[in-house]
């Protein structure tokens, strides 16, 4: 494996890994997140039952969302990528721009429109990290 291979697969792996463990925490939360409550204004303890209910479903599906991403990613960097197969350079961006372009959209929103500091720089850094990947794979 070449050294420019090799990074590639480092920062797809950072990915995978960054977006399995953020949705990990996402799906185990008991509560919504410091962030979620700055953007509404209230604290989980002042939040209707129903909106609780939700909140929490909502954050376990984005959540499961991606820890789906991230074990798919580190399904095609592990087999067919390692072995450089020609699909598995170009479906490991298109499946990483699909998760963090969203994410980075959806903070994005909330970071403009409310008080609150959703992790809009998690994104970005994933983002870079894709694009370089991928560059990276082609060389």
């Amino acid at each position: 494996m070449s050294i420019t291979f090799w990074i590639s697969f480092c920062c797809y792996f950072l990915v995978g890994f960054g977006s399995f463990a953020f949705g990990v925490v996402y799906m185990t939360r008991s509560e919504f997140m410091p962030y979620h409550a700055k953007a509404i204004g209230k604290r989980w303890e002042e939040t209707e039952p129903n909106i609780r209910l939700l909140i929490l479903a909502l954050m376990r599906v984005a959540g499961s969302g991606m820890v789906s991403a991230g074990f798919m990613c580190f399904i095609v960097l592990f087999i067919p990528f390692r072995n450089h197969e020609t699909w598995a350079i170009f479906t490991l961006p298109i499946l990483g721009l699909i998760t963090v372009l969203t994410a980075l959209y959806v903070t994005s929103k909330v970071k403009k429109n409310t008080p609150a500091s959703p992790p809009v720089a998690f994104s970005a850094v994933c983002l870079c990290l894709i694009l370089l990947g991928f560059v990276l794979s082609l060389v």
